[in-house]
């Protein structure tokens, strides 16, 4: 597992890099002030609604997580048929000595698996799924709109780039970045849903194994 590992840490190395192109996001501070009590520690199986849904996600508050300052966040998004631990085990985001800055969420899909491909459960929108979660954790914790990240794995990170394609749902994000990422380019839910991202340039990071077969 070292490649996921320093993948994870190269990711860190791109939000630090991204957050000064980032500044033309409009930053939003209003879940600051309110005192976390588990800094330094994280939170399993938080519940969210979305789409008639009850959506889960583990949420890790890093120890210099100050709630009268905006704070970096990541959003990373596990492969098909795996969860928010397994995605936590390959990222190491929750570990303190890569990562002592960022509020890091690691969301569940639904059926283990992402919007795009075939085989994601059809009438799921995973896109409004991470905007509903990003407006929820701005109430929540003090976030720093200019530094939001995605990151994510296979199917996850494929995820990542439908995110970026997205004017609606992509907005949010400085940067993305992708592990072995699946980009069904051949699968279009609908012929109307082009890539069109609501900024140009997007910076993107990707990372892919020649001896990757999938």
């Amino acid at each position: 597992m070292i490649f996921p590992k320093l993948a994870g840490a190269t990711v860190l190395l791109l939000a630090a890099e991204t957050s000064a192109a980032a500044a033309v996001l409009r930053p939003r501070v209003s879940g600051c002030g309110i005192v976390r009590d588990f800094k330094g520690d994280t939170h399993t199986g938080k519940t969210i609604e979305s789409g008639g849904l009850q959506r889960t996600y583990d949420v890790y508050l890093p120890p210099n997580y100050d709630e009268n300052k905006p704070n970096p966040l990541i959003i990373s998004y596990h492969g098909a048929h795996g969860d928010s631990t397994k995605q936590r085990d390959l990222d190491d985001f929750d570990n303190h000595d890569w990562n002592p800055d960022h509020i890091v969420v690691w969301p569940n899909g639904e059926n283990n698996t992402w919007q795009g491909p075939s085989y994601a459960i059809p009438g799921v929108s995973d896109k409004k799924f991470t905007t509903v979660l990003i407006d929820h954790l701005r109430t929540a914790f003090c976030i720093d709109d200019a530094r939001i990240y995605a990151a994510g794995k296979s199917n996850g990170g494929g995820f990542t780039g439908t995110l970026a394609c997205s004017p609606d749902h992509g907005k949010d994000f400085a940067a993305i970045a992708a592990c072995s990422g699946a980009f069904y380019t051949d699968v279009v839910e609908d012929p109307a849903d082009s890539c069109d991202p609501s900024r140009s340039p997007f910076p993107i990071l990707e990372f892919h194994g020649s001896n990757d077969g999938t």
